[in-house]
């Protein structure tokens, strides 16, 4: 004091005294230091002054809830671009006990932002810095170790620190004392987050459950209020999908009104059609691994997969699942796996002319689609479960050609060794019902062709069964009813109906 307060040694009697807070808890200094010209008066009054502190006591105040100096547990990268983790004081209660937390502090341009978790429980935060990925948080007591696996299915061990003894002591928090410590990893992309608990048979770290690998991650991001964004670029559109509680809407090239909304169970998809392609966007059960388009060859490019990317997200009842999203350039079609039990049939865009579906469905015996091929045919290819149930039909006609030749309903499809996959061609609107344990799913082509207003019904038929089929179209039964039965290869039509080669 004497070497940075030269005056110092002018003072006479006591030159300095100690004063507290109300609590006790915080001690404050008074030095008194006077010039060479004061005079005697003038360090009698300073004196009488300085005395009167000793028996001061200041109220308690609580510092500014900012982040203070810390212990680092862990760093990396450098002073202009990095990230350390400490564990300190992030504030003050009003008696002035001290709010130990776990401080991330970002590095970016050498300035410094500081993230700070006093949960002193089980939480997780997640940090990019300088294109690594960080993740860290707290660890409550009886937890030995956190595992981080990302989308691949890799493993990383997090490093877990103890709490520094000194904060430990200084805290005087119930909570505190039950915390186990603080975590940090490092993974090669962001994961999901496991904390691995001590048992009775086992102190040490558990094994985690194997997890499925699943395919590329889709950008997310938080709106002001929250709200789970999706983003992208693909097709040459910058989009947005926006989901909360089971509504999803589909944003294009910065626009605010959306290109599409709706709202679908688990298990549903849709597409949506734009300049330079088709978007198709679905959300599933988190057991669904991948999601892809096997695109057909044709004379000029030959057979390839795209893959569809995904977003943790909620279906329509809020449970958890995923959602995913599949560019689809230009136009072709193709089959659509992962979701399924079998491959689906696809085609884009909706009104692809010609080879365009009519309809696709499946019902995991065997999975069908009704293709346009040319104004006078139409063809159904069948994947089925069993591989002698997979093909393709005989052409069937449009309902203005069977209108022009006797007016009556014509049954075809492929007709494989285990199921038959029947498709009856009957006017737009009639009505199919069907005796249990069958139903028929029906398409109409709503697109100008000589398929226009032609609806097809779809009805599987296992070898050496039978299916009658009821027909009403404007109180007329169009020949029916109809009853199909299956052989291997072949089918059998009974009454008057028309019926096409396989």
């Amino acid at each position: 004091i004497a070497k940075a307060c030269p005056g110092l040694s002018n003072s006479q009697g006591a030159n300095a005294t100690t004063f507290a807070d109300v609590s006790e808890r915080t001690v404050y200094g008074a030095v008194l230091v006077t010039g060479p010209a004061a005079s005697s008066g003038d360090l009698a009054t300073a004196h009488d002054y300085l005395n009167g502190l000793a028996d001061l006591r200041v109220p308690s105040t609580a510092p500014p809830s900012t982040v203070g100096p810390g212990y680092v547990l862990a760093a990396g990268g450098t002073a202009q671009e990095g990230w350390r983790l400490e564990a300190g004081v992030k504030s003050y209660a009003n008696d002035g006990t001290p709010m130990p937390a776990s401080i991330f502090v970002t590095i970016a341009s050498g300035s410094e932002t500081a993230h700070t978790d006093a949960s002193l429980f089980n939480s997780e935060g997640l940090e990019f810095v300088s294109g690594q990925v960080v993740q860290h948080g707290n660890l409550a007591g009886g937890f030995t170790g956190v595992d981080v696996t990302d989308p691949n299915g890799d493993v990383t061990q997090a490093d877990v620190y103890p709490w520094p003894e000194n904060l430990l002591t200084i805290a005087q928090s119930q909570a505190f004392d039950n915390a186990g410590g603080i975590w940090v990893a490092t993974p090669r992309q962001e994961g999901s987050v496991d904390f691995v608990q001590a048992t009775s048979s086992s102190p040490s770290r558990e094994t985690p459950a194997p997890q499925q690998t699943l395919g590329e991650r889709l950008e997310t991001r938080t709106d002001d209020n929250g709200n789970l964004e999706v983003y992208g670029h693909d097709l040459g559109h910058d989009w947005e999908i926006r989901h909360s509680q089971g509504k999803i809407q589909v944003f294009l090239d910065g626009s605010n009104t959306p290109s599409k909304d709706f709202s679908f169970a688990s298990g549903a998809s849709t597409s949506l059609d734009v300049e330079g392609g088709t978007f198709l966007i679905g959300v599933f059960d988190q057991a669904v691994a991948s999601w892809s388009v096997a695109v057909d060859a044709t004379d000029t490019t030959p057979a390839h997969t795209l893959d569809g990317r995904w977003a943790s997200a909620q279906d329509a009842a809020g449970q958890p699942a995923n959602l995913w999203l599949l560019p689809l350039p230009g136009s072709g079609t193709g089959t659509v796996s992962g979701a399924t039990a079998l491959p689906l049939f696809v085609s884009w865009p909706t009104p692809l002319y010609p080879d365009g579906l009519f309809g696709r469905g499946s019902d995991g015996v065997v999975s069908w689609g009704i293709a346009h091929h040319t104004d006078q045919c139409a063809l159904v290819k069948v994947i089925g479960a069993d591989p002698s149930d997979s093909g393709t039909s005989n052409c069937l006609p449009s309902w203005y050609a069977l209108s022009r030749k006797n007016g009556l309903p014509e049954v075809g499809g492929y007709y494989g060794q285990q199921n038959a996959t029947a498709v009856i061609v009957l006017p737009q609107g009639a009505d199919v019902t069907a005796a249990a344990p069958s139903s028929p799913d029906c398409f109409t082509w709503r697109f100008e062709s000589n398929f226009a207003s032609t609806q097809f019904c779809v009805v599987r038929v296992p070898v050496g069964g039978t299916q009658t089929l009821t027909l009403d179209w404007n109180g007329d039964a169009l020949g029916g009813p109809i009853h199909i039965t299956a052989a291997p290869g072949a089918l059998d039509v009974g009454d008057a109906v028309p019926t096409a080669s396989p």
